[in-house]
Parts: C-alpha cells; sequence; structure tokens
C-alpha cells in the first residue's frame, strides 16, 4: 500500500505536473524557434521582395495583423466596418445583377418577338 500523502505533497502534485509541461513547451519552442526554422520562414515569406513589389499590400497586411493581435476582431469597430463592407459589396455585386434581371423579365417574349421582326424586315431592306 502507498503512504498517505501530507496535504502538501498533495498540493504539490499539480504544480510539479505544470512545470513539467511548461518545460516540454520551452523545448519545443526552442526547437522552432532555431536558426534554421526562422531562416527557411524568412526564404518562404520573403518579405523584402514583396515590400518591393506591392509595398502599400504589406502595409495594410501589417496594419491587419497588428488589428487582429491586438483584440480589434471582436469589436463595435470590426462589426461596423464588415456591415459597410458588405453593404457596399451588395451595393457593387448584387443590385446590377437584379436589375439586369428585372430588365429581362420586364421584357416579354412577344417583344423580343416584334424586335427580331423589325430586325428581319431592316434586313431585307439592306
Amino acid at each position: 500500500m502507498e503512504p498517505e500523502r501530507t496535504a502538501e505533497e498533495q498540493e504539490a502534485r499539480p504544480w510539479h505536473q505544470l512545470v513539467h509541461k511548461v518545460e516540454q513547451v520551452s523545448s519545443s519552442v526552442q526547437i522552432l524557434a532555431s536558426k534554421e526554422s526562422i531562416d527557411e520562414l524568412r526564404d518562404t515569406l520573403d518579405i523584402s521582395r514583396r515590400l518591393n513589389e506591392h509595398p502599400y499590400g504589406v502595409l495594410v497586411a501589417a496594419l491587419g495583423a497588428g488589428y487582429i493581435l491586438g483584440g480589434g476582431l471582436f469589436s463595435s469597430t470590426t462589426r461596423r466596418l464588415f456591415g459597410a463592407g458588405l453593404a457596399i459589396g451588395f451595393r457593387v455585386a448584387v443590385v446590377p445583377l437584379l436589375r439586369e434581371q428585372l430588365t429581362a423579365l420586364r421584357t416579354s417574349p412577344s417583344d423580343q418577338n416584334n424586335d427580331s421582326q423589325i430586325n428581319q424586315k431592316q434586313g431585307a431592306k439592306s
């Protein structure tokens, strides 16, 4: 049988597990932060080339990443910006499509037949 543990030993056990877990995470971070990993990431992203080719795009990406990392993703400002973006997108994309479809529905098949007959008569006169 196991000897009974004192209250201090029982309280210390979760701390030992936590310390062990922190050590594991620390070693994982050290492996990830090795020079080779950083060089591979730098080569993959190639930020200097992107900055030279698209400086404003890199600026917007940096601002967006900072906004998200700063906790702005679930703010009221984001909700307003998203709503405005949807409204603009709706106006730009959907409204012209609906207008085109309504115009097509408004012209009846008899109007299209009359138009084709007029075009045939004009073609015959030429």
